[in-house]
């Protein structure tokens, strides 16, 4: 009897392009052989969001792939060697926790021939392993978002595609240490090809008018001048796609020129002035504010007239996402405003008050810090006229949720929907919860014509049982072309996810009848992209043949029927794995 390693190098090949990234690397382990064979074809993974996060002790990778499928790696010390977690399963390597995560992120870097939309690296001084794993290879990245110290921005930074790279956001972790020489990053290939550049905690020494080129920033410099705001405006205002520059400065120097080179300013307050230009031949204006404080939800704290004013004006934020992180272990909320341009604002609870922390000022209110974020989120929410593009709910993964503290921001946040109008309008919408009741909280109050995509998650990766019988109601849920969860499993019938383009569910139980009904339903479907499906219970693996007849391709691990599709150049495809997981797939040639 043959086995895999008997097999041509064609059919291996095709073996690769058709399993996911934690196949091939069990793959890699089986012999000696295979790892050989692996790593000479170099296969694509085709991954999207990378993000590493190294602490004491214990790091976390993780993955998303362009088909948005998901992928959590924990690498925990123990001693002289490390235990590796994923997707449940625990390995144990003879290695430090560290250079195991270096080993496995080579592999990845190695393998990764598309663009990556993002990086995401949050690691302390004391990790050296990245300065060679990022030197060894120039990585292609469209946004890099780093919570670092400043050395260790310096060893990452030099070495991304300056091609590629647009956005860059960077976190220090140090801010005891904020001073950064700015001639360090202009010296680098990617400081003009940079499009959008935020940083937090960073103090940079050097001329604002280094930022003439980019479309947004916020950055804080150790000074600036009246002239230096003139020569940005007449560059800025030459700039068709420029959006915002925010700079917040240590030191003003000759502030009163200010109106002596730009003219009456249109409004003025004691801590506000504000002055507009129109574009010539354009239906915009460029608008240059000189604020004492860096945010206008914190503005609208200052006196009643100035909250008169923002009130009135009823400024649309525009903002893209909405990211809420409860952390319970900190009795901290954080928002995160827009991914790409972001705002981080914390909550952070002392006692019976809260303590505001937003581009370097503290504020602290008589409230508890829940109620505290829900008063500035009403105020963004019935401001935004636009609709949003994600709306994510979170908690750190591996913490178990402060039902409290999760329940009332749940609550605050649901009148705050309702309140409305009309219904919030967003087209994604992420959150970690426990049960469907959570999730109730939010997603009936959400428009269900602009709603797309929904990704439930339990942060502990349990594989509890999650109930969605009144989500499946509800009028969103036909109109959903994506659903994934992660980390629950639901017991309802596959067949109910046939309107879907695209899913990926743990499921109780399915029959080959139920993966027969889902390809007549969706081979019919012209956008159809991929359904994956986890079963904890598989009736009838023996009848698929007699559903859909001989595969086309068959090992001991997999089988696969491919069908033509009406449209050109189209299949659809079936595949079974081992494990009792299955998908439904699209494909092109």
């Amino acid at each position: 009897m043959s086995n895999s390693l008997d097999f041509p190098n064609l059919v291996m090949r095709n073996v690769l392009q058709r399993i996911d990234m934690n196949s091939i690397l069990t793959l890699r382990k089986v012999s000696h052989e295979l790892r050989t064979f692996i790593d000479e074809e170099n296969p694509e993974f085709h991954i999207e969001y990378l993000n590493v996060s190294v602490r004491k002790d214990v790091a976390y990778l993780r993955i998303q792939f362009d088909g948005k499928s998901f992928m959590s790696i924990e690498y925990q010390k123990k001693e002289e060697f490390t235990i590796v977690i994923c997707n449940k399963k625990e390995r144990i390597v003879k290695l430090d926790y560290q250079k195991v995560l270096i080993k496995d992120l080579e592999i990845l870097i190695r393998n990764q021939k598309s663009i990556l939309e993002e990086l995401g690296i949050t690691i302390e001084d004391y990790f050296i392993g990245f300065k060679n794993l990022f030197t060894s290879r120039q990585i292609r990245a469209k946004y890099l978002k780093m919570s670092t110290t400043t050395s260790k921005v310096m060893e990452i930074l030099p070495n991304l595609c300056p091609k590629t790279l647009q956005d860059v956001q960077l976190m220090n972790k140090n801010t005891a240490s904020p001073h950064m020489e700015l001639d360090e990053l202009m010296k680098l290939g990617h400081w003009q090809n940079l499009k959008c550049f935020v940083t937090f905690g960073f103090c940079f020494n050097g001329s604002i008018r280094e930022f003439s080129h980019f479309l947004f920033a916020r950055v804080e410099i150790q000074s600036a001048t009246p002239d230096d705001v003139l020569f940005l405006k007449e560059k800025l205002i030459q700039l068709p796609s420029f959006k915002e520059i925010r700079f917040k400065s240590m030191e003003f120097k000759e502030g009163d020129r200010l109106k002596e080179l730009l003219g009456p300013p249109s409004f003025e307050d004691d801590s506000v002035a504000k002055w507009e230009f129109s574009v010539a031949g354009e239906n915009r204006k460029l608008c240059i504010l000189k604020l004492d404080m860096n945010s206008i939800l914190t503005l609208r704290k200052v006196n009643h007239r100035l909250r008169s004013f923002i009130d009135t004006e009823k400024p649309d934020y525009s903002i893209h996402n909405i990211i809420v992180t409860v952390r319970k272990n900190e009795d901290c909320i954080e928002l995160f405003v827009d991914k790409k341009e972001p705002l981080l604002i914390e909550y952070r609870g002392k006692g019976q008050n809260t303590l505001v922390v937003c581009n370097g000022k503290e504020l602290t209110i008589n409230a508890n810090s829940v109620k505290t974020c829900i008063k500035d989120l009403k105020i963004m929410v019935k401001n935004q006229k636009s609709m949003f593009e994600g709306l994510t709910i979170s908690c750190p993964y591996g913490e178990r949720f402060d039902q409290e503290m999760m329940n009332e921001f749940l609550g605050g946040f649901k009148n705050i929907l309702t309140s409305r109008e009309q219904n919030f309008r967003s087209r994604t919408l992420k959150m970690f919860v426990e049960n469907q009741n959570q999730v109730m909280e939010v997603l009936p109050y959400l428009c269900p014509n602009t709603l797309q995509e929904v990704h439930l998650i339990d942060p502990q990766l349990s594989s509890i049982q999650l109930e969605i019988d009144e989500i499946i109601k509800l009028t969103h849920w036909k109109n959903l072309t994506y659903f994934a969860i992660s980390g629950f499993y639901v017991n309802e019938s596959i067949r109910k996810f046939s309107h879907l383009l695209e899913a990926y569910i743990e499921i109780q139980s399915a029959t080959a009848e139920d993966v027969l009904y889902l390809k007549e339903k969706l081979i019919m479907l012209p956008n159809f992209k991929e359904m994956r499906f986890k079963c904890h219970e598989f009736e009838g693996r023996h009848r698929l043949k007699e559903c859909f007849g001989p595969s086309n391709f068959e090992t001991s691990e997999t089988v696969k029927w491919e069908f033509v599709k009406q449209e050109e150049n189209q299949q659809f495809c079936i595949t079974i794995y081992e494990y009792e997981t299955f998908s439904l797939n699209n494909f092109s040639w």
